[in-house]
């Protein structure tokens, strides 16, 4: 069987606090460009590539909750989350690989991930649950 992903390109359109629609870019590079503008052509790409290799791939945008929606009602095998972050603090660096906390197969694959980051880019990566995403706080 074809697995079922879910791409999302991190930020653009979500819900403002009193729920109204807002666009929100995320953080830019240091040439001015939006991560929600990056994140979308690295999206593109990597849809692209898992559907030539006979994926089924939904692809969606916004706020957290949207996406978490989204998920449930696709009931996807995978969520890839991509967001390009930037930061003042010239320590911070790296990429993150988030799991579900409590899922297995979620915490071996994305230490697979991991691995596979570090050793063919060379990258400072972390292994992290995604309930430990919501104890960092922004830099950006």
């Amino acid at each position: 069987r074809s697995s079922d992903l879910m791409v999302n390109a991190g930020h653009g359109w979500g819900n403002d606090s009193k729920g109204d629609k807002k666009f929100a870019p995320g953080s830019h590079d240091a040439n001015g460009v939006e991560e929600w503008y990056r994140t979308r052509q690295f999206a593109d790409e990597l849809i692209k590539s898992l559907t030539n290799k006979g994926a089924t791939v939904i692809f969606t945008a916004g706020d957290a909750k949207q996406v978490c929606d989204a998920k449930r009602k696709y009931n996807t095998d995978l969520l890839i989350s991509l967001h390009m972050n930037a930061a003042e603090n010239k320590k911070a660096n790296g990429m993150e690989v988030f799991y579900h906390n409590g899922d297995n197969g979620s915490k071996t694959l994305a230490q697979t991930l991991n691995g596979k980051l570090e050793s063919d880019l060379g990258a400072k990566t972390k292994v992290k649950a995604d309930n430990e995403s919501l104890q960092i706080k922004s830099q950006a």
